[in-house]
């Protein structure tokens, strides 16, 4: 357990996921051979000259195993492997309550629902800390809080960057949404990268041209110049005021193809 504390601690995923894989192996390994003693017909007892103990299962119990070993390929971004974890899970262990409470977390993660994956985090037990548990389970629940934290900050930071690489202006409330924060926080963490707030929206701030070490500048024949003179139509994010309002544009058109849709899957029913 020392161990586990360690690597979740440090942020070394790799690691822990490589240790995390060695238990399993020892947990199937040893749950094979007691399967197989188990399943042998009883013999009259005769001298052994050699004792053998059985092999021992490892410390950490195989719900916590397979539970960290989720969340660790959801936090090293190896969707996959994460969804391949959760299928390897004995039937026997299938209904234990830790198990239960990460699978909604990977589903969250595996449709790209990221909203989502914060709404289920906030209603996840074992991240309560009023949440009553089990005393002999505190020490399990704890690392697994642990792990989904560092789990939730992975998420935040890559949300954060395709926010900054898909949007020049994002409604406040969407970007709440997604990156799992309230609307101060939000905007305090867009601002330390040259976000500014205005009616209700984040206004990214201007990027330079992908490449080429250099910004763009607008001139006033609505072209886009560069440094090297290469020119090109000038794009709807050249003020905040038109950003604000194509974004906004496209906000009213999607919320209104969405009720468009939901009246047409009404009349099919």
């Amino acid at each position: 357990m020392d161990h586990l504390r360690s690597l979740i601690s440090s942020g070394d995923i790799p690691s822990l996921i490589t240790h995390l894989e060695g238990l399993e192996q020892s947990f199937l390994y040893a749950d094979s051979i007691h399967s197989f003693l188990a399943a042998q017909p009883p013999r009259s007892p005769r001298p052994q000259t050699h004792s053998f103990p059985p092999p021992s299962f490892p410390a950490a119990s195989p719900h916590l195993i397979y539970a960290l070993l989720t969340l660790a390929h959801c936090a090293d971004d190896d969707l996959p492997s994460a969804r391949f974890a959760l299928k390897r899970i004995p039937e026997s262990l299938a209904t234990q309550p830790l198990l239960q409470a990460v699978d909604p977390i990977f589903g969250s993660l595996w449709y790209k629902e990221v909203p989502k994956f914060w709404e289920t985090l906030s209603s996840t037990s074992y991240l309560s800390p009023t949440a009553t548990v089990d005393p002999s389970l505190s020490e399990e629940y704890d690392l697994a809080a642990h792990l989904t934290r560092h789990l939730a900050g992975t998420v935040r930071h890559r949300t954060k960057v395709l926010l900054e690489k898909a949007y020049t202006a994002i409604r406040v409330r969407d970007a709440v949404a997604m990156l799992g924060l309230s609307k101060s926080e939000v905007s305090e963490a867009l601002a330390k990268d040259g976000w500014t707030s205005q009616d209700g929206y984040l206004i990214a701030p201007e990027r330079g041209v992908a490449g080429t070490g250099f910004s763009a500048s607008t001139e006033g024949n609505g072209t886009v110049a560069n440094g090297n003179g290469v020119r090109g139509l000038a794009g709807t994010g050249s003020t905040p005021r038109t950003q604000i309002e194509v974004q906004r544009a496209r906000d009213i058109l999607l919320e209104r193809m969405k009720a468009v849709a939901d009246v047409a899957l009404k009349l099919e029913m």
